[in-house]
């Protein structure tokens, strides 16, 4: 019995020990597992997680500063800058951000903060990265296989060096809050429509900064307005529609916060646009933002697109092909933006325009591809152009919707409009109407349609000379547009009064001195007389007297009388100053675009013989003339082709005395404004003469010489001016009636 006892313990005592022994090696090997385990999870996470933002780091700079995010792939990402308030847009398809990823940065003078959120695109998911900047600064980006870096700095003045800051920089923050006043939130407003709703937020002082993204488990909208703060009474606004149940404020003394609870579990696409000093945010469906998406989903067919009655001339301008885009070059608005996309999906890119101009914009599901570009400050309708030509799209415009298709397709819609325009116009009846022409020629506007090829290959234009009416015979479509150009056309041709002054000057002035002396001597030699001398009234000794006459000199006559001795002697000058003045003053009046012509003068006769012996009379034309065309431009100046001649008889002659003509002839086109008198040519001639006779040798003497000279001097000026005025007639009235009515 009692070794039956001893043997039982010794069972139990062995198996006491198996169990614990059991224990201890399953603790230890629970224990191994469990420690194993995260490890193993981890580096589960790690190999199928590797799309993600691991970390950033901030290298400041002398000018500048670096930023760069470690990723676990090799991103490919679209960076795009954007202002008011400037900040640097970075999204990043199919990546997310790591668990413990820490975006936190250090202050500097150029980054005011760094955010991410995880966007949930129809087609993938991004993730997208804001970078708030302090001021408009410059950016480039690289990027290699483990990470993506934005290199940040001052924009480069015109001397090529980074320009120094020396005021201190404000935080982001306080850039929200205006001079007028710090904003406030005084009223939230939901507006419900078809496909989500708009929510506006009503403030008295512009919003500066703000944040906005997206939350899941459950669906939210938040948007953060630093600065910020609300003046609304309640925390919470009821909804309760088919996407939104509530709007929700929250606040701290530096930052206001609005959460909208969403009411479907699929997150909201969103646009954001400020509307004044208000805030609108634009909740949209994705379950119908896409009506192909909704067919699909459905199962229905999709129905084509009506077709809006638009022209094929505006057509094949919103499509500009070859050389002809190139010959116009466009004129681009709306605001500037900066893009920096790799491999980026061109549907996300024109989607993205879509949101950032706020036009409705419908994509074709033929449009495909990845765009890869970088732009820098160039506006926004220039981008969208410069991505659809190079991926060779093009865009429909019809009121405020853009459509972008294949330049296939819209060549395809154009040629159907086409078609169908030409099987609408051989089937149609034809209308008849009767156009009153009042202020031009109706040849000439029949002439004109036909030319102008408006008409149908149906229709037909007529003129009627003793009536001036035009009978167009065309489709409905056709006869108002013709109306519209006969109304265009058929205006009073503007008048222009063109007065010229030809001013004529031929002063001429003569001086002239001269002398005549003589004497005789008497005396006897042996009784027998001698006389030597010449006489006053005969032969002189010096005989060079200036002309003297009625009207021409005068002279002086001085003697000296002795018993054998007699002197006389003969001062002669004449001095003559001759001013002759000739003003010409043609006028008329003409139509625009018409040639006017004024003649006034005289046909010289003169006799002509011919090979056959017989004589005739012809004719030389010694007028004045005015011959212009006028052109009244769009600024209300006047272009002139010009012709003024005013020719007279001149003292030559030709053989059998043909009459010589002096010619004077202006001929130019210039430009001159209403009202306004200018100088359009002039010549100028001056001829001086001096002459002198003299007795050989005696001439020539000092002082005594002028005993024995003659000297002419003759000065004879030509001058010639021509004015001209132009006035453009608007009304009969401003006509005028005589010389005394022209101004200048």
């Amino acid at each position: 019995m009692k070794a039956y006892q001893d043997s039982l313990r010794l069972l139990v005592a062995m198996a006491v020990t198996a169990v614990l022994c059991s224990s201890c090696v399953s603790g230890s090997t629970l224990k191994t597992d469990e420690a194993a385990l995260p490890a193993a999870a981890e580096s589960t996470v790690d190999d199928q997680a590797g799309a993600v933002v691991k970390s950033v780091a901030l290298v400041d700079m002398q000018s500048g500063c670096s930023l760069s995010f470690l990723t676990g792939a090799p991103p490919q990402y679209t960076v795009f800058k954007l202002t008011d308030p400037h900040r640097i847009i970075v999204d990043l398809p199919e990546f997310a951000l790591a668990e413990h990823a820490d975006l936190s940065i250090a202050d500097n003078d150029f980054i005011a903060g760094l955010t991410s959120e995880k966007i949930q695109d129809r087609e993938r998911d991004y993730l997208r990265l804001t970078v708030a900047l302090r001021d408009d600064w410059v950016y480039t980006t690289s990027s290699d296989a483990t990470s993506l870096t934005i290199d940040i700095s001052r924009k480069m003045p015109d001397g090529g060096t980074p320009a120094k800051t020396t005021a201190a920089v404000q935080p982001a923050a306080s850039a929200a809050v205006p001079a007028s006043g710090r904003p406030v939130i005084s009223s939230i407003v939901p507006h419900t429509g078809p496909d989500g709703m708009s929510i506006e937020l009503v403030s008295a002082a512009p919003i500066g900064t703000y944040n906005a993204y997206t939350l899941k488990n459950p669906s939210r909208f938040v948007i953060d307005l630093p600065g910020a703060r609300a003046s609304i009474g309640t925390s919470r606004i009821a909804v309760n529609n088919a996407f939104v149940e509530q709007i929700r404020l929250g606040s701290d003394p530096r930052n206001l916060r609005v959460v909208v609870d969403i009411a479907s579990p699929t997150l909201p696409q969103y646009q954001i646009a400020k509307q004044g000093a208000s805030l609108m945010v634009h909740l949209q469906s994705v379950a119908v933002s896409s009506p192909a998406k909704a067919a699909e989903a459905s199962g229905q067919p999709v129905a084509p697109e009506p077709v809006l009655p638009t022209e094929s001339v505006a057509l094949e301008e919103s499509v500009p092909v070859g050389d002809e885009a190139a010959a116009a070059p466009q004129q681009f608005s709306g605001p500037n933006i900066s893009f920096d996309f790799k491999d980026a999906d061109i549907k996300n890119v024109l989607r993205l325009i879509a949101d950032i101009s706020g036009r409705n914009m419908i994509i074709s599901e033929a449009v495909t591809g990845r765009v890869t570009l970088k732009l820098d400050n160039i506006p926004l309708d220039e981008a969208l152009e410069l991505i659809l030509e190079t991926n060779a799209l093009g865009s429909i415009v019809t009121k405020n919707i853009t459509r972008i298709e294949t330049r296939e397709r819209i060549k395809a819609i154009n040629e159907e409009k086409l078609l169908a325009r030409q099987s609408h116009e051989e089937v149609v009846d034809l209308e008849i109407r009767t156009f009153d022409v009042s202020y031009t020629k109706a040849q000439d506007v029949a002439q004109f349609l036909k030319q102008l090829k408006v008409l149908s290959p149906r229709g037909s234009a007529t003129s009627f000379r003793l009536t001036n009416k035009v009978v167009v015979k065309d489709i409905p479509e056709n006869i108002s547009r013709i109306a519209e150009l006969i109304r265009e056309q058929d205006v009073p041709t503007r008048q222009v009064m063109i007065e010229a002054r030809v001013v004529q000057s031929n002063p001429s002035y003569t001086k002239q001195l001269g002398i005549s002396w003589g004497g005789t001597y008497t005396t006897t030699k042996d009784g027998n007389p001698i006389n030597i001398g010449g006489g006053a009234g005969g032969n002189n000794i010096v005989n060079l007297p200036a002309p003297i006459g009625d009207g021409s000199g005068g002279g002086i006559n001085l003697g000296y009388i002795r018993d054998n001795l007699t002197l006389n002697m003969q001062l002669s000058a004449l001095e003559n100053d001759d001013k002759i003045k000739i003003v010409s003053n043609p006028r008329v009046i003409g139509l625009d675009n018409q040639e006017a012509l004024i003649k006034q003068g005289v046909a010289l006769p003169y006799a002509v013989l011919n090979e056959n012996g017989v004589t005739s009379t012809e004719f030389k034309d010694a007028v004045l003339e005015l011959e212009v065309t006028p052109k009244i431009t769009p600024q209300n100046t006047i272009t002139l082709e010009l012709k003024i001649t005013k020719n007279q008889k001149s003292s030559q002659v030709g053989q059998d005395n043909a009459p010589g003509i002096d010619v004077r002839e202006v001929e130019t086109f210039l430009l001159v404004q209403s009202g306004v008198t200018a100088v359009i040519g002039g010549i100028y001639e001056t001829t001086q003469t001096l002459n002198i006779k003299t007795v050989p040798f005696f001439g020539t003497l000092p002082y005594f010489g002028y005993f024995f000279r003659n000297e002419k001097q003759e000065e004879q000026l030509t001058e010639l001016l021509v004015f001209l005025t132009v006035t453009i007639l608007d009304a009969p009235g401003t006509i005028a009636q005589g010389p005394e009515s022209v101004s200048g």
